[in-house]
């Protein structure tokens, strides 16, 4: 996303939130080679104006809750909160 190409990510805990709230991409199922393709070809079609919609809302996430600065106080947030 820090590029702004929009992601097909695999429907998993770890992933899945983090496309459905950005809106950076689609969700497939990992295992099955036609979903994969469906989520490929779907960003790949889309009009012009959704492929930059998700452009921007990549590079969005990736400026702001996904940058390094951020992540990186939530990181120092979670070791103040286990006493490190």
């Amino acid at each position: 996303i820090g590029v702004g190409v929009p992601v097909v990510a695999s429907d998993l805990p770890g992933i899945a939130p983090i496309v459905t709230e950005t809106q950076c991409g689609l969700l497939c199922d990992p295992t099955d080679p036609t979903d994969i393709a469906r989520a490929i070809r779907e960003i790949v079609d889309a009009p012009e104006s959704e492929r930059v919609a998700l452009r921007l809302r990549c590079l969005a996430a990736a400026r702001t809750r996904y940058s390094w600065a951020h992540q990186a106080q939530e990181l120092l947030r979670v070791y103040g909160d286990l006493g490190v």
